[in-house]
This record gives structure tokens, sequence and C-alpha cells, in this order.
């Protein structure tokens, strides 16, 4: 669907020009539908039982990660440090579509879900977006 799009978009006799608002709204429509179907499949006994567990899963990796390509960032690049944070929370957000598709997936094979490992996962890369983002 991507190849095509992008196919059509530069072809010079096409007749695809959507307005941009529409891409926006697509994309949009999109993430939201990723979101629901997680929050479908979470089980909010699993995530209650984790406690502890599951808010270090959410905060911890991320907000390493951010800071440390954040300091790389400005050491290797002489980048200031507001903009090198900048760049390593954005690099940092965690993209649902892949792991909320994975975690799926293996959730559907039986894999770690008499412990809940799929659900907290799941929850956790959203509300690490959520942390990331904001």
């Amino acid at each position: 669907m991507l190849l095509s799009g992008v196919f059509l978009q530069n072809q010079s006799y096409s007749r695809f020009n959507l307005p941009d608002e529409w891409g926006e709204l697509i994309r949009a429509s999109g993430l939201s539908v990723i979101l629901l179907l997680s929050g479908f499949e979470l089980n909010l006994t699993d995530i209650r039982k984790a406690g502890a567990v599951a808010l270090r899963l959410t905060f911890i990796p991320g907000a390493l990660e951010a800071l440390v390509c954040g300091f790389s960032s400005s050491i290797i690049f002489g980048m200031p440090l507001s903009l090198g944070l900048c760049l390593g929370f954005i690099l940092a957000a965690v993209s649902p579509a892949v792991v909320v598709t994975g975690m799926l997936n293996l959730q559907k094979r039986g894999y770690g879900t008499e412990k809940g490992i799929p659900s907290l996962i799941v929850a956790a890369a959203s509300f690490d977006d959520v942390i990331a983002i904001s």
C-alpha cells in the first residue's frame, strides 16, 4: 500500500492529488485503530498484578534511551543539549504498530500468556509513547 502511494504520487499524470489534511486524517485514524486494537487485548488484572514492574517498564527504558541519545548527540555532533534531548525523545518513542502486532501474534501462539507478558508489554509500549511525546 505504501509503495503504491509513492508510485502514484510521483507520476506526472497522477490524478490523485489529495489535500494534506486527508493524509493527516488517514495517519491519525490508522494509529487510533492500532491503539484501539491494543486496548482490546489488554488484560487489566495482569497489569495490576505486575504493579511496579509495569511502571518501571513504562518509564525507565524510554527515559534512559532518550538521555543517552541526547547526551551522545550533544557530544558527538556538538548539538545544544536541549536539541539533543529532543532528538533522544523522538527516537525513544516506540512504534505501537510494531510492538502491538508482534505481541498480539505471540499472544495468539500462547507465548507468555500465563504470566501476562504480552499485555504488560503492549501497555508499557503505549504509555511509553505518551511519555516520549509529552
